[in-house]
């Protein structure tokens, strides 16, 4: 997977804050990513490479939960996510967690 890396040095400062697992530094993150016009595809990648380091990292899994339904959004499935897109995520993570 390729993580794609942006030159803005707030986000390049906050992407090592993370690492510490903080609240704080997460919803700083999401502020700084608005304002940035960051693609919410590549915060998903962030989201999914942060879960691969360290799959206990809830503040990782809660963003993505919140990018899901907004990149693919549909009305059909109880959580409001594509089904494919949720199998595919369940397959490429249990293979993270096990």
């Amino acid at each position: 997977m390729i993580l794609i890396v942006y030159l803005d040095p707030l986000l390049i400062f906050i992407n090592d804050c993370v690492a510490f697992v903080t609240v704080h530094c997460w919803d700083y993150r999401r502020f700084v990513v608005n304002k940035s016009n960051v693609p919410k595809t590549a915060e998903l990648e962030f989201t999914t490479s942060k879960i691969c380091n360290n799959f206990s990292n809830f503040s990782s899994w809660h963003y993505r939960s919140k990018l899901l339904p907004q990149i693919y959004p549909d009305d059909s499935t109880a959580v409001g996510v594509e089904e494919e897109v949720l199998i595919k995520g369940c397959t490429v993570l249990s293979s993270v967690a096990f």
